[in-house]
């Protein structure tokens, strides 16, 4: 991929952690109900890689048992995925910029190079998300389940990272819904815990 489509690519779904959020994001989050600010900080904390000075969450990440990976190009991370699933016999992959598990999540995919496709992979993103609003009844519960359903310390440390980029977005010009994370990330943590 030559640099100026790398360059626009970025544009369109990466963007600066402290720039506006990119339309995708926008798109998603605005179509599922989603604020974009909240759906573009978790795919920062999720897969977050710096390329030629742009800041951003990497589209074609995957994350492998616990290891991440970036990769150059689609074809290179689909490689990696097709090993890790059919050679390995290894679904512990989390996979794009919002790092969606790949062992509990593939029934939202047609198949793992769809799971590459940055749109797609941010729709389940916000699809997945909106379960766990459902499931949970807040905001800062969907958040912290994001990244761990089942255990509240990483939750909760997950959820502090989420508004910290949160945070940084703020920082920026994007749509006019800092108050909303306010309030959100004030309830993050119970009083006189860190």
């Amino acid at each position: 991929m030559n640099v100026r489509c790398l360059v626009i690519l970025l544009a369109l779904l990466v963007g600066e952690a402290n720039a506006s959020v990119p339309a995708a994001y926008r798109y998603w989050g605005d179509k599922h109900g989603i604020q974009p600010a909240l759906l573009y900080a978790i795919a920062l904390v999720e897969s977050r890689h710096t390329v030629q000075g742009h800041v951003g969450p990497w589209p074609w990440t995957l994350n492998i048992s616990g290891q991440p990976f970036y990769f150059a190009s689609r074809k290179q991370a689909y490689t990696r995925l097709w090993t890790e699933l059919h050679v390995h016999q290894n679904e512990q992959v989390a996979i794009g910029p919002m790092q969606v598990f790949w062992r509990y999540n593939k029934g939202y995919f047609a198949n793992p190079w769809e799971a590459l496709d940055p749109y797609r992979n941010i729709e389940v993103g916000a699809l997945i998300f909106n379960a766990f609003y459902q499931q949970r009844g807040s905001i800062k519960e969907a958040i912290g389940a994001y990244h761990s359903p089942n255990k509240s310390r990483p939750a909760r440390y997950y959820r502090k990272k989420v508004c910290t980029t949160l945070q940084e977005i703020s920082r920026g010009p994007h749509e006019d819904s800092v108050s909303v994370y306010s309030h959100v990330c004030a309830a993050a943590e119970p009083a006189g815990r860190t």
